[in-house]
């Protein structure tokens, strides 16, 4: 337990000094705190007899020791913060070196950086939603900070021109006057009738706002390229839910996937709308319009994202018996796709997303003939006659009837042994004398006077009718 208690400590330190500093120094302490954190899974081992809750659960510090250990972390922390913020004076985004002035400024974007880069060195499936608030809130932080200043030096200037119109037919050139209210008249003044203040301009003001902006738009950067993150993988999940839904709409309801409440297409339409308003949003950031490669980039991502809504648009249609609404979204959005294929194969690094589109391309493909058949069942559904044999009867008296069943029927090919059918109570065979029988003729006993025609071919002549 003494041993538990040492490694636990240890560990924490080089866990937080692993933050800081410099790059080897981060490597050296990060190393560190893996190897102490085996020991620490031997310690709980031999302590809980070999339980794999206890043993994989990461160490943390308990008691008032460790809230004083944590209080001088935070402090060492800190003041490392503030050393590397002295030396933080430039950084360079997307070729622009922004030069940093501000001391609250540098410190702000420092710790940003930092937990974006501790969200960047950890694997995208072990990556929690506390990290990403985290570096949200610091980069939000560093904006407030950016923002102050530049409504600060929207009301500085380099100094004021004044231009006086003066009465009379001659009045005296425009002359560089001190920036008063009013203007006294005197005898070596001509009257003047309007003073007008036009403030100069100050290369260095001018050089300010340029840095200020161009960090608004490195700091919106990375908080919206972290939300896209974010977002994206609820994205993901929520298709991966709806994926295994349509594949199992066949299966026995009693089966584990079925047997959740599946994703709704709405939600993911909703979804991939927030991505692409953040994609429009990192088109308009400053800075982004002056670099062809990241504008390209996010025009693709932007077509990608385009193309999914579309799609799940459709799928949203066609559960709800809407076939030929989705039947158009399918190819509108089979066209955004060939769209955003052909941008992204001019991007670099964008190899998932082309991956996505390609996939999207065979499922657009598939989700139209489903689209197409299920049109076609409704039609034949409404042409076919009011009394349908039920979906229990055999395939041979269903030949005609087009029902496609529901989650769990069983149909019926054919009735085992076969089922009885009528039949005629006297064979046919007794019936073939009748076709030889000369029946008499009494026409002449019930009176009926057969009516004679003429003869000959002068019948006409001699009056025989």
């Amino acid at each position: 337990a003494g041993a538990l208690e040492k490694y636990t400590t240890a560990h924490r330190i080089c866990e937080d000094m692993g933050t800081v500093g410099s790059v080897e120094l981060q490597d050296l302490f990060t190393q560190r705190a893996e190897e102490i954190r085996q020991s620490i899974r031997f310690c709980n081992y031999n302590l809980t007899g070999g339980s794999s809750s206890s043993t994989d659960a990461p160490p943390t510090l308990t008691g008032s020791g460790g809230d004083l250990l944590q209080a001088q972390l935070d402090a060492v922390l800190v003041d490392a913060r503030k050393r590397q913020a002295q030396t933080l004076e430039e950084l360079t985004w997307r070729s622009h070196t922004i030069a940093v002035r501000d001391e609250t400024l540098r410190l702000a974007i420092v710790s940003a950086r930092e937990l974006d880069g501790d969200l960047e060195s950890t694997t995208a499936d072990d990556r929690s939603d506390n990290q990403y608030s985290k570096v949200l809130n610091a980069c939000e932080d560093a904006l407030k900070i950016v923002n102050s200043n530049i409504s600060s030096l929207a009301t500085m200037t380099g100094g004021t021109k004044v231009l006086c119109e003066a009465k009379g037919p001659a009045p005296p050139p425009v002359t560089l006057l001190p920036t008063h209210p009013s203007v006294r008249a005197g005898p070596s003044y001509w009257p003047l009738a309007k003073v007008h203040h036009t403030p100069l301009p100050c290369p260095q003001l001018e050089a300010q706002r340029e840095d200020l902006r161009l960090l608004s738009g490195y700091l919106s950067h990375i908080k919206l390229t972290r939300m896209f993150e974010r977002s994206k993988r609820l994205v993901l999940e929520l298709r991966e839910s709806w994926k295994i839904h349509t594949l199992t709409f066949s299966a026995n309801k009693s089966s584990a996937a079925a047997a959740k409440s599946p994703a709704r297409p709405e939600d993911i339409v909703h979804l991939y709308g927030s991505l692409t308003q953040i994609l429009q949003d990192m088109l308009a950031l400053p800075g982004v319009e002056e670099d062809d490669d990241l504008a390209d980039a996010l025009q693709a991502k932007l077509a990608s994202v385009r193309a999914h809504r579309c799609y799940f648009l459709a799928e949203t249609y066609s559960t709800n018996a809407k076939s030929s609404e989705a039947l158009v979204l399918y190819d509108h959005a089979a066209q955004i796709a060939a769209q955003a294929s052909d941008l992204l194969e001019t991007c670099e690094d964008v190899q998932d997303e082309l991956a996505e589109i390609t996939l999207l391309q065979g499922a657009v493909s598939g989700a139209k003939s489903r689209a197409q058949a299920q049109a076609f069942l409704s039609s034949k559904s409404k042409e076919a006659p009011a009394s349908e044999p039920p979906p229990s009867s055999g395939l041979q008296q269903r030949l005609a009837a087009y029902d496609a069943g529901k989650v769990g029927d069983s149909f019926k090919l054919a009735e085992v042994p076969p089922g009885f059918r009528p039949i005629q109570c006297k064979p046919l065979l007794f019936d073939v004398a009748h076709n030889y029988l000369d029946f008499p003729d009494f026409d002449e006993k019930a009176g009926v006077v057969q009516e004679k025609k003429g003869g000959g071919l002068f019948g006409w002549f001699r009056g025989n009718s």
